[in-house]
């Protein structure tokens, strides 16, 4: 098991313990809607969508940032707003586990549809907070952590303190990464296209083919 203490702003907040299950040597049961749309699940897109996309990322994975930043757009713009795909976002905290569970559950504590607006601005900030990190700048850190509390709608120490103490928020994220393991995903970020694990390309182009049926990708 990991205990994960996790920076909030100025604050150091204990949080509930968080375990990685494929490294932690636990046994973990079986979740339910490991292939499929679960009724907490963060979505986007319509509920009338013939195709549907999990995403597992993870907001301190600098490949995802870079799918976010180059892909992600192109998928809404051309698959979702347009009824062809509703995607659900599935988060996978990553190390540093500190930073990225904080971003996740500030992210969980916004209101519902502004939920994805929390994990595209942790990616639009993931350049400037790694590298704060690697050159131990608190201030940088506290200045980025406060920026995204502030798109979640957590506007004093308080609500910050509440927000990342509340367990709910903690097992949302272990039911996210025991689904993970249990659809054989350790690599990130992953796909899961109508109930199929994706392997191979998985750029906006590569989406837009498992939309249109002409994917050499295969489960």
């Amino acid at each position: 098991m990991i205990r994960a203490s996790i920076i909030a702003l100025s604050l150091f907040v204990a949080a509930p313990a968080f375990a990685d299950p494929t490294t932690d040597g636990h046994d973990h049961p079986t979740p339910t809607h490991v292939f499929s749309e679960a009724p907490t699940d963060n979505v986007i897109g319509s509920a009338d969508a013939q195709n549907n996309l999990i995403v597992y990322a993870s907001n301190v994975c600098p490949h995802c940032g870079s799918w976010f930043a180059k892909d992600w757009p192109v998928v809404k713009s051309d698959l979702i707003e347009t009824g062809k795909l509703r995607v659900i976002f599935r988060p996978l905290p990553s190390q540093p586990l500190q930073l990225s569970l904080t971003g996740f559950l500030m992210a969980e504590c916004a209101v519902e549809e502004d939920y994805m607006k929390v994990i595209e601005d942790q990616f639009a900030r993931q350049d400037t907070i790694l590298k704060a990190a690697g050159s131990n700048d608190g201030m940088m850190i506290k200045s980025q952590y406060d920026g995204i509390a502030k798109v979640a709608g957590l506007d004093d120490a308080a609500s910050i303190a509440a927000c990342l103490s509340e367990e709910v928020h903690m097992e949302t994220l272990q039911t996210s990464a025991d689904r993970a393991a249990a659809a054989g995903i350790s690599n990130i970020p992953s796909f899961i296209f109508n109930g199929s694990v994706m392997n191979g390309a998985n750029d906006a182009n590569a989406i837009k083919g498992w939309v249109e049926g002409r994917s050499s990708a295969r489960p």
